[in-house]
């Protein structure tokens, strides 16, 4: 729309000058998306290291024997992990207050003995990685353990453990549907092995 200049001669077409166009919300909105969008991102990164803060929290820790061990992770889903070098103590410190939470077991290599009963009755552990330095293992260990989908064992040479490790008569473990993963250049030697051959046994 065209106003005056307020020159005398209005026929003047000279005398007329564009009027102001309205200004536009464009460049406001740009800002507003890119602030937006630098919001969410900060907001992303901030949930990430939060999660990563949660899922590398310490719940607890002890001794047992020659090793440490410690619970880490969010509630429900702790991973519990035994490191040292030597073997592992009696008992399982582990087991009172957080038995129904812990999903995932972590023995380290320097380990070289898992005790008896050291891990029975983790009935939601779902992983087992079995350390390369383990020679022994212990009666019903894993007894009770009936959500386990897949146990590794790093040991080149297949421990030779009591029947019993997974559990007694019927109330043993099914062990025909867990994966066994082990080292490639072993699996011939577990998969002929007395208790190891009842798994699906797989190369690492």
């Amino acid at each position: 729309m065209d106003a005056h200049c307020g020159c005398p001669d209005e026929r003047d077409e000279k005398c007329f000058i564009s009027a102001p166009r309205p200004i536009t919300l464009s460049f406001v909105e740009g800002r507003e998306r890119r602030f937006v969008r630098g919001a969410f991102v900060c907001i992303m990164l901030l949930t990430l290291f939060c999660a990563a803060n949660i899922c590398a929290q310490t719940v607890a820790s002890g001794t047992t024997g020659d090793c440490t061990w410690t619970l880490t992770g969010p509630e429900w889903n702790y991973t519990l992990t035994i490191e040292g070098d030597g073997a592992m103590g009696a008992g399982r410190p582990w087991f009172l207050h957080y038995f129904s939470n812990i999903t995932s077991l972590l023995i380290g290599d320097g380990v070289t003995s898992i005790g008896n009963e050291a891990f029975s009755g983790l009935y939601r552990l779902t992983s087992v990685t079995i350390g390369k330095s383990v020679t022994s293992i212990g009666e019903s260990a894993f007894s009770q353990c009936t959500s386990l989908i897949e146990v590794t064992n790093r040991a080149v040479k297949p421990q030779a453990i009591s029947p019993d490790v997974f559990g007694r008569g019927g109330n043993a473990i099914d062990r025909s549907e867990i994966t066994l993963y082990v080292p490639a250049a072993s699996v011939a030697a577990y998969k002929s092995r007395g208790v190891w051959s009842k798994f699906v046994v797989a190369s690492l």
